[in-house]
């Protein structure tokens, strides 16, 4: 679960109000991270030779076609690319979890563990909680917040310059995250 650099609530008593400035936060970081990967695809798609896409799913995925596209040659790049596109991939069912399929929510007196909203969507009931729907926020504020320097590191090409981005974003990643086997399907109830 939780590592020395995962930001964490464990003995953190939660309330319902935290759990819904949790929920708002969501959303108010997908709403950050679609705007910024539409200037991003601007910026990527400079020819301008691309159709206008509409929904975060394509967008998510025109973003990653994007990438590979201009570097088809440079594997550490779209290794990248493929790890930045998986946590907002993730992110992205947590998000549609809670938009379109809440049933239910457990919080006043527990811990960030405990805590939870549930879930019903394509008849399959899950659990997302607190903690991993504060991880998941973190992860996709920070991205975010650079997804210009994803950008740069293609548009640039300097090797050096771009390995240091990687680890740089990476690094910082690794203190928000949380076991991607928590995040895809949030978790069943009761496992």
């Amino acid at each position: 679960m939780a590592t020395e650099n995962t930001v964490t609530h464990e003995n953190t008593v939660i309330s319902l109000r935290d759990l819904k400035e949790a929920v708002g936060t969501h959303f108010f970081v997908w709403s950050m991270l679609e705007r910024r990967m539409k200037q991003v695809l601007c910026e990527l798609d400079a020819d301008g030779t691309s159709q206008p896409v509409h929904g975060v799913s394509r967008t998510l995925d025109r973003w990653r076609q994007l990438h590979k596209a201009v570097t088809p040659s440079n594997p550490e790049h779209l290794e990248f690319v493929d790890e930045v596109f998986a946590i907002m991939a993730d992110g992205l069912i947590m998000r549609n979890r809670i938009a379109h399929g809440i049933s239910g929510f457990n919080a006043e007196g527990r811990t960030a563990s405990n805590v939870f909203i549930r879930t019903e969507l394509n008849g399959k009931v899950h659990e997302i909680t607190y903690e991993a729907l504060e991880s998941t926020n973190n992860l996709l504020g920070y991205i975010a917040s650079h997804l210009d320097r994803i950008s740069s590191a293609v548009l640039n090409q300097k090797a050096s310059g771009a390995a240091n981005i990687y680890a740089d974003v990476r690094n910082s990643l690794r203190k928000y995250r949380v076991p991607l086997s928590e995040i895809p399907d949030c978790k069943p109830p009761g496992v």
